[in-house]
């Protein structure tokens, strides 16, 4: 019932999106190794930025090509933090899940990510965002809160729900994965 298909992208391509932005920018900030020559050594590159996004929409372009109805589009990772949105700007019923395998850092870390909103939102547009850990998640949260003014509650079934105007976001933490 599950089958891989690959996203072939351009080397340098990859090298811009995955060295520069994701290792350079997301890895040590989710990891909340920010300091100050790291900072200065690495900075923000909006060329990474770009390729960051132009790999996501890679990836959502693959998912167009496969989409059957009903399917459910899971999201693993840093990687693909934009991927949500680029889904449902094109499958508005599509059901999509983003699970985090890395620490999600504290708001005043997260902060010092210059295109933190974009990703906060391309994150809230999956139904469900999994983290290993409360800490993880309620970090998120906190993000949500401090950065987009979004307020989050407690729901049945062990969940924490983030409203955003017309849309509700569930959270959860659970330490191996998701079972849908």
């Amino acid at each position: 019932p599950f089958h891989c298909v690959p996203v072939f992208v351009e080397r340098e391509l990859h090298e811009q999106c995955y060295m520069d932005f994701c290792r350079r920018t997301l890895w040590p900030t989710f990891h909340s190794l920010v300091s100050a020559p790291t900072l200065t050594q690495h900075g923000f590159s909006a060329a990474a930025w770009r390729a960051y996004t132009q790999v996501n929409r890679a990836f959502s372009e693959k998912v167009m090509e496969v989409y059957e109805p009903g399917d459910l589009v899971w999201v693993h990772d840093y990687h693909l933090l934009l991927l949500p949105s680029f889904i449902l700007r094109k499958l508005r019923t599509a059901s999509v899940g983003l699970f985090l395998h890395t620490p999600f850092p504290s708001s005043e870390i997260f902060r010092t990510i210059p295109v933190r909103d974009e990703l906060l939102r391309g994150m809230l547009n999956a139904d469900l965002i999994g983290f290993h850990l409360f800490e993880y998640a309620r970090s998120f949260l906190t993000c949500c809160k401090r950065m987009l003014g979004l307020e989050w509650e407690f729901v049945a079934g062990g969940f924490l729900a983030v409203r955003d105007q017309k849309r509700t976001v569930m959270v959860q933490a659970s330490h191996v994965g998701i079972e849908p």
